[in-house]
């Protein structure tokens, strides 16, 4: 419990570096990481565009058996956007899927806006077309990054 609160504290102040250092030590004391201390090392990462380390983060959660839930991937998935990584973003929120993880509009709109900062408009299109018929409440900000997509891209 001190553990997570220190890191949770680390992800307020977006301090990625320290965070991830309190995870080493949690595996070096041979304290389990758990889901809550790494998604909020995950979401320090995020604050500050560490997208590598998010992405190292969240593959490290996945060999050590912590459970990843939507939080944990839409922090990853926000990291990739900052990065202008949409490759991955696109990557992990399909990722999602096939490992039972609940995909939703806020996960949906990162995903968009990674390919929008990047002006992929094709991608963001076509990932738009897919969820049309999925339980994704599209608002303001998706037809945002599809229109943001579009007018970055040219199209």
């Amino acid at each position: 419990i001190t553990y997570n609160a220190a890191i949770s504290s680390c992800e307020k102040r977006a301090e990625w570096e320290r965070a991830l250092l309190l995870l080493g030590e949690m595996a070096d004391g041979h304290v389990d990481l758990n889901t809550i201390a790494c998604s909020a090392a995950i979401s320090a990462c995020e604050k500050r565009g560490a997208w590598v380390q998010a992405l190292h983060l969240l593959s490290e959660m996945t060999d050590r058996l912590v459970e990843t839930n939507t939080i944990t991937y839409s922090a990853v998935i926000n990291a990739c956007e900052e990065g202008r990584e949409w490759t991955h973003a696109l990557y992990l929120f399909r990722d999602m899927s096939f490992r039972c993880v609940a995909r939703n509009s806020v996960t949906l709109n990162a995903a968009l806006h990674a390919c929008a900062k990047c002006g992929e408009w094709v991608h963001a299109l076509l990932l738009f077309c897919e969820m049309a018929d999925g339980p994704f409440e599209r608002d303001r900000a998706t037809y945002s990054a599809i229109l943001g997509a579009c007018e970055t891209g040219g199209a």
